[in-house]
């Protein structure tokens, strides 16, 4: 019976304490912490991406593993840029039209993003099914590639 009491006292303790503390923040004005947010800026970027995986009757192994992301700054702006890799024609597994290109988006000063990759060379027609991308600086010239 004593052990169940003095749990029942410090609870009452502890609430009290942190009642008061409330009450301290409140009197002095200070005003509660901001929660981090988020803004969709999407709407505003001049690209248009969509994954392909070559979808259709027949179902192939690499469908649903279809491209990879990396978030860096491939150009050492201090803004993070995004590439995606992205699929092919299957079964042959070649990138026979636009719609399975990779695509490189650089962030803007305004947090849109630009879609840069023909200008960089990435769009990667020439490649085959992409299943994912590693990004770092193989000859320590400082830029992420």
């Amino acid at each position: 019976m004593l052990n169940r009491q003095s749990s029942i006292w410090r609870g009452v303790a502890s609430g009290f304490c942190l009642a008061v503390a409330l009450l301290f923040l409140l009197a002095s004005g200070a005003a509660p912490p901001k929660r981090p947010g988020f803004t969709d800026v999407a709407p505003h970027s001049k690209f248009n991406y969509i994954s392909s995986n070559s979808t259709g009757g027949h179902k192939y192994f690499p469908q649903p593993m279809c491209g990879g992301v990396a978030i860096f700054d491939f150009d050492n702006d201090g803004k993070m840029d995004i590439f995606l890799t992205n699929g092919a024609q299957l079964p042959d597994m070649k990138k026979t039209n636009p719609s399975y290109y990779n695509c490189l988006l650089k962030q803007k000063n305004d947090g849109t993003f630009e879609d840069v990759t023909a200008k960089a060379g990435l769009r990667g027609e020439s490649l085959d099914f992409n299943f994912g991308v590693a990004v770092g600086d193989y000859d320590n010239d400082g830029y992420e590639e």
